[in-house]
């Protein structure tokens, strides 16, 4: 707790020295530092099930984040960007720092470096807890498969013997050679963490386009490198109407760590000839005080010690409606599911992973404009694993300055 009372007096310092005119942002010379931050307190009901377990090591129903925010404006094309955080207390890490350089004004080009936010997908660009009406993370961008990117299986029948068991994870010598570390297994697609790497953003009139080049793999963002592949990942957003927006992502790179590739010897591939390729389209509409979200999304990963011959595959879906109910005061639904196709093994066959759903739903109030509260249950089955379902109560509050 001395911890968390240091920390929130440093992030009040610069606010409380910044012109009342504009709170939080400070001249330095000719340049201009705007700051934010973000308090968030959740807690909930065991999840026993693990179906919340996260690559963070935390489930959002029972997670403290102390955030700040901070863009030192250089010039009106040039600035640097950062976004520090610490969750349940633990050593602060970096989500974001990355240069932005506006290249041309029309039509609107934009060049980022470092580490940048996510081409792929709709839920993961949405920035911080105000892009999600719920609580918890929407399963394709959380759920932990059976997968890891530092270990591979000895063979399809010691993937098949770990169904449902992607969050609950400890070292198993029978399962595969790499890592001798405590993991968790991938998501399709990593929704709280980012990539290094350089990315372009070109807008113009109603259609948005971006490209990027990084590191890791959109289940395994990473800072270091693991393997010396490299990622490709691009996204096409188009907005036909007022209130209508449509897009499409994909993307493509080298999943597999060094450690986990070790093994391999030519002719069988090595690390960086492991990828994973991920295509994605999502949808948005809003009207009045209505707001509905879709998302489909289709993961393979190359996987040659389970299936040489073709990729696991494993797909996520994802609908949301949000219902302004009076000034303040929501309710939201989403319904989401993540499911894998059949795998064959010498002794078993199933699917290589166990399919999940969940339904969540839940109220979020503005008690003022910087303090939010959420509320909600959420529901989750499974066809095998350490619990088959689980019911879940939450509360959360977010301070936002």
């Amino acid at each position: 707790m001395k911890w968390v009372r240091t920390s929130l007096c440093l992030l009040a310092l610069p606010l409380a020295s910044a012109p009342a005119a504009e709170a939080g942002s400070l001249p330095l010379g000719g340049a201009r530092l705007v700051i934010g931050g973000r308090i968030e307190a959740g807690y909930g009901t065991d999840d026993a099930g693990d179906f919340n377990y996260a690559r963070s090591g935390y489930s959002p129903q029972r997670l403290f984040r102390l955030g700040l925010s901070t863009e030192l404006r250089a010039t009106r094309r040039l600035a640097l960007l950062a976004d520090l955080r610490s969750d349940n207390v633990e050593r602060p890490g970096l989500r974001a720092l990355y240069v932005r350089w506006r290249a041309l004004e029309r039509p609107g080009l934009d060049l980022q470096l470092g580490r940048v936010p996510p081409v792929v997908g709709s839920f993961a660009r949405r920035y911080g807890s105000d892009g999600n009406p719920l609580i918890g993370t929407p399963l394709p961008y959380q759920y932990a498969t059976t997968l890891r990117e530092d270990r591979l299986p000895y063979g399809p029948n010691a993937l098949l013997q770990q169904r449902g068991y992607g969050g609950y994870y400890s070292y198993d010598s029978s399962y595969g050679a790499g890592s001798a570390n405590t993991n968790v297994g991938l998501p399709l697609v990593e929704g709280d963490d980012w990539d290094t790497g350089l990315q372009a953003r070109l807008s113009h009139g109603n259609l948005e386009l971006a490209l990027a080049a990084t590191r890791g793999s959109a289940s395994d963002p990473v800072v270091r490198e693991n393997n010396s592949g490299r990622q490709w990942s691009g996204r096409v957003q188009w907005r036909p109407i007022f209130g209508l927006a449509l897009g499409v992502s994909a993307s493509r790179g080298a999943y597999l760590a060094r450690q986990a590739g070790a093994r391999f010897r030519p002719p069988q591939p090595q690390a960086e000839d492991a990828h994973q390729s991920l295509w994605a389209a999502d949808a948005e509409f809003a009207a009045g005080h209505t707001l509905l979200r879709g998302e489909a999304l289709l993961s393979r990963w190359e996987a040659p010690t389970a299936r040489p011959d073709r990729p696991l595959l494993a797909w996520g879906l994802l609908l949301e409606a949000r219902q302004i109910l009076r000034p303040g005061l929501y309710a939201a639904l989403r319904a989401e599911g993540v499911f894998f196709d059949r795998l064959q093994g010498s002794q078993l066959a199933n699917t290589w992973d166990a399919g999940v759903m969940r339904l969540e739903g839940g109220l979020g109030y503005a008690l003022r404009r910087d303090l939010r509260l959420k509320a909600s249950y959420q529901h989750n089955w499974r066809d095998a694993g350490p619990s088959r379902s689980g019911g879940l109560v939450a509360a959360k509050a977010t301070f936002s300055f």
